[in-house]
């Protein structure tokens, strides 16, 4: 009768040290999928980093005739955007955005040329008299440019249209033929003007 007394008394405390124990668990499994994404994290944006190191960056055209860039994203943490993005990071502040609120940052630049052929004409203009002076005019869908070539001088206006159409898409992973899961994001850019070419595609994703 006495160990069936002896036995009862110890269940609870069993049971307390089986809850520990799971919790203990619990807590050292969430620890070890933590560390386990962020090594994942670090390795996607070493391998983004070394391929910008090693390739200028990805460009394609579409339509045959616009430009067009991809760049995989870096998954970053704020802290990690203070200390390597200052110029950026002072750029939001100025907007009035809290850095903790960022989703994501988007950086691109471009560059438009585009060899200009057009007729010189000659006008009059009324000063102390008539004196002649010579037009400039070139006008498509994207570019347009005045000028006047007056006493040899040129005084000319330079105007550049574009769209840029972005598409954020996720990677999937690959084996053999098969596609499963999330490799990482990627960033597709398209210039619409034929002129333009993309020189600078970034993409940030905050974690």
């Amino acid at each position: 009768m006495g160990a069936i007394i002896r036995l009862i008394r110890r269940i609870p405390a069993t049971w307390t040290i089986i809850a520990l124990l799971a919790m203990a668990l619990w807590v050292v499994r969430g620890m070890y999928l933590q560390e386990r994404e962020e090594r994942i994290r670090v390795s996607a944006n070493q391998e983004v980093l070394f391929d910008r190191m090693n390739k200028a960056i990805q460009t394609y055209k579409v339509r045959d005739s616009l430009n067009a860039a991809r760049v995989d994203a870096l998954n970053i943490t704020v802290s990690e955007f203070k200390d390597h993005f200052r110029e950026q990071t002072k750029m939001i502040r100025d907007m009035g955005v809290k850095l903790n609120r960022l989703q994501s940052v988007s950086t691109m630049a471009t560059e438009t040329e585009h060899n200009i052929i057009t007729t010189v004409r000659d006008s009059l203009v009324l000063r102390d008299g008539p004196e002649s002076i010579q037009r400039i005019n070139y006008a498509d869908p994207w570019l347009s440019f005045s000028g006047v070539i007056d006493n040899k001088q040129l005084t000319a206006s330079f105007q550049s249209r574009d769209t840029l159409i972005q598409v954020i898409h996720r990677v999937p992973r690959k084996f053999l033929f098969f596609r499963y899961g999330t490799k990482g994001v990627r960033q597709e850019v398209v210039s619409k003007n034929p002129y333009s070419r993309i020189t600078y595609n970034e993409l940030l994703m905050f974690q």
